[in-house]
Order: structure tokens, then C-alpha cells, then sequence
């Protein structure tokens, strides 16, 4: 039977559908296991505070919880999930609170990605810089296409913006990075000079 199948076996699909038809606690774990460093780097990129970013991924994954009824099952759950946090991450810079009275440093998170397997950890690292100096509008775009690894479609949906405007802020994003490789020779180090 579907419900006694071992729930890290399930598809991210299936957990919601747990979630949503039987409020299953455990299915929801494997759900937050799966997401939550990768989520709360996503927001801590933007925001750029480590309370907003704990704040942000508190609220999307009570939002999961909330609305897993909303979840059409014929669909992936990754974009529909980014979607929510990309429109939380909305929400919050149109009413911003943003004072951090405790003065709290800032860590970038460490997560395992896609592209972390594939590189380095230097090399990682450096890609991560590289984000961190596009300029907003393509950086978005970038981190979820080559970091995240979603389709253009899917980029698009999240973003709430077109296909070929994720296309061209892609194209623009990848001619900055590689403009810098070949200015600083693969290295930041010691240079700290913003893209775009």
C-alpha cells in the first residue's frame, strides 16, 4: 500500500499528497529534510540576513503545510515550491522590516547542490562570489538555472517573468561570468570588483 511505502523512497509528489490528504508529520520531515539548506541559502542570497532568511523559510514551509491541497500532483513540486518562496521573498521586499537589532554576521550557508558534487569546494566557492557580484536581475536567473538546475520554463515560473527574458538574462549572466574568468584569470582572490 502507497502510505506504507518507506517515505524517503516517496517522490517529493507523493510526500506532498500525504501532506495534503492525510497531514502526514513524517512526510512533511522528509520534505523539510530534502529543502530546508537549499531554500534558506536561496533566501539568505537575496536577503542577505540570517533572521529574515530563517523568518522567510519558517513562513514557506508553514505555507507547504497550509497549502498542500493546492498542490496539483500532475505537475513538479520543485517549481511550485520556489515559486512560493520566490513570492514570499516578493511579499517581503515590497513591505520591508529589515532592521537586525541583535546584528547578527551573516554566514553563507553550505548546501549540497547539483554543481557543489561537481566542483571543488574552491572552485564552488568561487562560483558563489561570482552570483553574489551580478546585478540583481540576472543573478536570480543564474543561481536558479545553473546552481538549482531548473529548465528555463520552470526559471520562468518561479520568476513570474518570460521564457525569453530568463533566456536573455542567462545569455547576460553567463557572458559577465565568463568576462571575469578571463579578466582575473579564474581567481578572485584579492579582487572584489562587482559584474555588470
Amino acid at each position: 500500500m502507497f502510505i506504507l511505502k518507506n517515505r524517503y523512497k516517496l517522490s517529493d509528489e507523493d510526500l506532498v499528497q500525504l501532506i495534503s490528504k492525510q497531514q502526514d508529520h513524517k512526510a512533511f520531515e522528509v520534505i523539510y529534510e530534502r529543502y530546508h539548506q537549499r531554500v534558506f541559502t536561496y533566501f539568505l542570497r537575496s536577503t542577505q540576513n540570517q533572521t529574515t532568511s530563517e523568518d522567510l523559510l519558517q513562513e514557506l514551509f508553514s505555507g507547504l503545510w497550509e497549502k498542500a491541497y493546492q498542490f496539483n500532483p500532475k505537475y513538479s513540486f520543485r517549481p511550485w515550491f520556489y515559486t512560493m518562496g520566490s513570492n514570499l521573498m516578493r511579499k517581503h521586499f515590497r513591505n520591508p522590516v529589515m532592521v537586525d537589532l541583535e546584528g547578527n554576521h551573516i554566514e553563507q550557508a553550505a548546501e549540497e547542490t547539483p554543481i557543489s558534487q561537481l566542483l571543488d569546494k574552491e572552485k564552488t566557492a568561487e562560483i558563489h562570489q561570482i552570483n553574489e557580484q551580478l546585478p540583481e536581475h540576472l543573478r536570480e536567473v543564474f543561481w536558479l538555472r545553473i546552481i538549482e538546475e531548473f529548465s528555463v520554463k520552470e526559471v520562468a515560473d518561479i520568476v513570474q517573468i518570460p521564457e525569453g527574458t530568463v533566456k536573455s538574462r542567462l545569455s547576460k549572466a553567463i557572458q559577465l561570468v565568463k568576462e571575469y574568468f578571463n579578466t582575473n584569470n579564474s581567481s578572485y582572490e584579492g579582487k572584489n570588483r562587482t559584474l555588470g
